[in-house]
């Protein structure tokens, strides 16, 4: 990921409540025996269009995947 981390000032989809802070650039990836998420700062919530939480959710078991595989382990994903 090239962007930097954290907050970008936009609202692309306008605000979601009076205390949203807008987009915020994050990156998925895996260290150690872990899945990890990194924001850049501190984060209380996150809201996202039902295309973009499909989006999240499948970036999540493609490094799930990784991880459980570097482990030797099976990974079952039920939905």
């Amino acid at each position: 990921m090239t962007d930097k981390l954290g907050p970008t000032g936009t609202f692309p989809s306008g605000k979601l409540t009076r205390h949203d802070e807008g987009a915020l650039n994050f990156a998925i990836g895996e260290q150690g025996e872990s899945v990890v998420l990194k924001f850049g700062e501190p984060v209380a919530w996150m809201g996202m269009t039902p295309e973009q939480a499909v989006g999240l959710a499948e970036l999540l078991i493609k490094k799930a995947r990784v991880v459980a595989r570097r482990q030797g382990k099976p990974l079952t994903v039920r939905l």
